[in-house]
């Protein structure tokens, strides 16, 4: 994993003359009186292209959430990330990449993901798209137990945005990961999200992804689900 990430940086040092792009969410929800709840949600996305019509692409970000009821935690999940993809054509492209992760009240202390693979546009419009990710994923993963689990999966992931106006805009993404390792062991992860764009480079978000495992950590529930009302900026 470490010599992933120093490849990662040496093709960010490389870049000559690429664009950057940022997004950042965040996300508060502070309840108080008969009900005391606070939750905290943030998100950043970064991403640098560059070379012949912007043929290569780092991106790399995280998230990190964090909540409270009635002043005892009962929320707290976080994942950095990075990946490196180059198109090969209008069409086609390769990636690699690394997500780490930890979910306490999951049952994950640590989880490391490897992956690599193709992507493929199956339709674009000037208003709407359809992406897809295909290819696979390597999973280290420590429960609270300190018990390592090693498994090979594939991952398939959809991502389709439509832009109904200038300040309105729909997405929609599906992960689906079967296991090699454990058949039984699989994971479906959606999210349909909307966007309302209210300034040039402020935007509001209204989300819900749904995450189900069907063979999860022992004690916990299979599906997991989070709403999300988010301020976004962008430059």
């Amino acid at each position: 994993m470490r010599n992933l990430f120093l490849c990662l940086l040496v093709f960010v040092g490389t870049a000559q003359a690429g664009e950057f792009k940022h997004e950042t969410q965040l996300g508060v929800v502070v309840t108080g009186g008969n009900t005391e709840v606070e939750i905290y949600n943030g998100k950043t996305t970064n991403t640098l292209s560059w070379g012949k019509d912007d043929r290569n692409h780092v991106t790399f970000g995280g998230h990190y959430m964090y909540g409270t009821s009635s002043g005892v935690e009962n929320s707290r999940n976080w994942d950095v990330n990075t990946k490196y993809e180059r198109s090969l054509s209008k069409k086609i492209g390769v990636f690699t990449g690394v997500k780490v992760e930890a979910d306490e009240f999951a049952g994950i202390q640590l989880r490391t993901n490897l992956d690599a693979g193709g992507t493929y546009q199956i339709y674009k419009k000037d208003k709407s798209y359809i992406n897809s990710e295909f290819g696979y994923r390597y999973r280290q993963e420590k429960n609270l137990a300190d018990e390592v689990l090693r498994q090979s999966q594939a991952r398939l992931f959809l991502e389709g945005v439509r832009k109904k106006s200038e300040e309105f805009s729909m997405k929609m993404t599906v992960e689906y990961l079967p296991n090699f390792t454990i058949g039984e062991d699989w994971q479906l992860n959606f999210e349909p999200s909307f966007n309302y764009h209210f300034h040039n480079n402020l935007a509001l978000k209204w989300g819900y992804l749904g995450k189900y495992d069907n063979l999860p950590v022992a004690g916990n529930k299979k599906f997991d689900f989070t709403y999300t009302t988010a301020l976004i900026a962008n430059f």
